[in-house]
């Protein structure tokens, strides 16, 4: 969402070249962390991202999408205005909106479909990562990206929520961040306030995702590939 900027001046009046749907969705972020000594209203904060959205902002299309998905922030479940903002960032090109939209069909029964959407998140993060060189900048969030959504994809296929369908050469080419993420979350559960009980369930999980994800790319491949 960065301004196209030419000249030193530019710089100076760089908000002049944001629409008024990039300015709603900086004064969203704005609002709902708190700015200039003001505190923080996630209520309204959201809201003007959703009007961000309804103008055609990409991102706030993908960050309105994924609140309702889960009902954070404060903001109640919604799954039909979830699919309403996503499909609208999926045809903008976003495609880190196909696993969110992956969940949004999972959630009503609709498993076919769902595949669809990963498959096609996986083999575009998949192109996406190669393209990109290593000092990139957006090569960090896309691995990011790609080490989070890979590990909700391995948690529904671990304990069967979903049937495995991806294609394991896409999905082997984001093994190593997949892998990154499940071992940064085994190391945290030291540190965790967690009850015990609580720590073994967490742990039996981070197992299972584990071994899903060497039967996915082969067993001993997931942290080299």
């Amino acid at each position: 969402m960065q301004p196209i900027l030419n000249s030193a001046s530019d710089l100076e009046n760089w908000e002049d070249f944001l629409t008024e749907a990039q300015k709603l969705h900086l004064l969203c972020m704005e609002t709902m962390m708190g700015a200039d000594g003001t505190l923080a209203d996630l209520k309204r904060g959201f809201g003007l991202i959703c009007q961000a959205a309804d103008l055609g902002d990409v991102d706030a299309c993908e960050f309105a999408g994924s609140v309702l998905l889960d009902g954070a922030r404060g903001v109640p479940r919604n799954l039909p205005q979830t699919y309403r903002y996503l499909r609208a960032a999926i045809e903008a090109g976003n495609m880190a909106s196909h696993a969110l939209l992956a969940q949004v069909f999972k959630e009503n029964g609709h498993l076919n479909e769902s595949m669809k959407h990963w498959q096609a998140y996986f083999t575009h993060t998949a192109q996406h990562l190669r393209d990109l060189s290593e000092e990139d900048s957006r090569r960090v969030s896309a691995a990011r990206t790609a080490g989070k959504y890979g590990r909700t994809y391995l948690s529904l296929v671990s304990r069967a929520v979903a049937v495995d369908a991806v294609d394991p050469v896409h999905f082997s080419a984001l093994a190593h961040y997949v892998s990154a993420v499940l071992e940064a979350e085994r190391s945290s559960l030291a540190d965790s306030n967690a009850t015990t009980a609580a720590k073994a369930i967490m742990k039996r999980d981070l197992d299972l995702e584990m071994e899903a994800l060497q039967r996915k790319c082969g067993t001993g491949s997931s942290a080299g590939s």
